[in-house]
């Protein structure tokens, strides 16, 4: 067994032992929440022709461009002629004349602006334009969104709703992208009851594990294995090993890591065969959070605290995925926030805090709770503070995971 100073180093080591993820191709439709598997770039340019930004009439700039309030250009209408997105036939526009032309349609032949609707006046078979122009005014140009060989999606990235329109727009009907990956979540714990079971003496219901599925469902991952266990070293060794000959990515339990005598996750997986990598780690809560690989199914021992769990279990993701798909981001978001209070540090350990983000006047700030487990009532996000003497002081800019 290792010992490492920085708890990260602890999640590579197990990161470096799992498995790869296979790569399938979807839909665009059911693209959403996976992560890219390769970086996709435009084949075409976008929008492929230049079109009228708006309703309004096609013009030659040159005509307007000596156009003002008290001497406005005079231009004949072609209303026979109106150009409507869609429309294939050419058109030609001679000086002195313009043609009635909507949003998104293609610029008649002579043409090289647009002029809004409500920016002219209609005089009979005339228009007259109050103000100059200049050659590709109202008009969204060939390119303009971006061009043939741009990147659309970077490989890494979780597919989010406007990922999706750009693949629709640059015409593609499906993306590569990464399996997601199995994982097996246990609690572990005579005491703990599902919700929806009555509460025995001395029981209570053990919402850590639903906390940890919530997460890892938002990490793009499929749960396949899932329950409370007693503190029993053969139902928990049944249910490890079932999770390990299934195929599991990634195995987590909850609670068990101490050093009580019902503390028998690092032992089972011991017994299951399984190579114990660290064992605490330098992370305040979640200390006793243990890690290694059986074969080459990776697993997370989390303690049973609820920030502990929460925090171990992120920081984990963050780093197996830089294995799985190149790419940390493809796990969950960050932002810069301003911390709202002093905050202590700690000698020669990592500590987590966690609280609530909250939008004052355009500045994100972040207000710590307690570290005690018990402190819940308004949580969305946690801070993690550098080992060291005296505090981080209010006001200082730190990077917040938001869940």
């Amino acid at each position: 067994m290792m010992r490492f100073e920085n708890f990260r180093e602890a999640f590579f080591a197990v990161a470096r032992r799992s498995k790869k993820l296979g790569i399938e191709t979807v839909n665009i439709e059911e693209a959403l929440g996976r992560v890219c598997s390769k970086t996709v770039r435009a084949l075409l340019p976008n929008p492929p022709f230049s079109n009228s930004r708006w309703d309004g009439f096609a013009v030659r700039a040159a005509d307007v461009e000596r156009a003002t309030v008290d001497h406005p250009v005079e231009l004949r209408i072609k209303k026979e002629h109106v150009i409507t997105a869609g429309r294939t036939d050419r058109l030609i526009v001679e000086p002195g004349w313009c043609c009635p032309i909507m949003s998104g349609a293609p610029l008649p032949e002579g043409t090289d602006a647009v002029v809004k609707l409500e920016d002219v006046e209609l005089k009979g078979d005339t228009i007259r334009v109050k103000t100059p122009v200049s050659s590709g005014d109202g008009l969204w140009k060939s390119g303009s969104f971006w061009k043939a060989g741009e990147v659309l999606v970077d490989k890494g990235t979780r597919i989010r709703p406007y990922n999706v329109f750009k693949l629709a727009e640059a015409g593609f009907r499906s993306v590569e992208v990464f399996r997601k990956p199995k994982i097996a979540i246990f609690a572990v714990g005579d005491e703990l009851t599902p919700p929806g079971i009555p509460l025995k003496e001395a029981s209570r219901y053990g919402g850590v594990q639903y906390f940890i599925r919530a997460l890892a469902v938002t990490f793009g991952m499929f749960v396949g294995w899932e329950g409370i266990l007693p503190d029993s070293v053969e139902t928990i060794k049944k249910a490890l090993c079932e999770a390990r000959e299934g195929g599991a990515d990634l195995v987590i339990t909850t609670g068990g890591t101490g050093k009580g005598v019902k503390d028998l996750i690092v032992k089972t997986w011991i017994e299951c065969g399984g190579e114990v990598l660290f064992q605490n780690i330098s992370l305040v809560p979640g200390k006793s959070t243990a890690g290694g690989v059986t074969g080459d199914t990776p697993w997370i021992a989390l303690p049973g605290g609820v920030m502990g769990a929460v925090v171990s279990f992120v920081e984990a993701c963050k780093i197996i995925a830089l294995e799985w798909y190149g790419s940390g981001d493809a796990i969950i978001p960050s932002c810069k926030t301003v911390l709202g209070e002093e905050v202590d540090r700690i000698e020669g350990m990592y500590r987590a805090t966690w609280g609530c983000v909250e939008n004052r006047n355009g500045t994100l700030i972040f207000l710590p709770n307690s570290t005690n487990d018990a402190n819940l009532r308004k949580i969305n996000g946690y801070i993690l503070i550098e080992p060291g003497s005296g505090s981080v002081p209010k006001g200082t800019t730190c990077e917040t995971v938001v869940f």
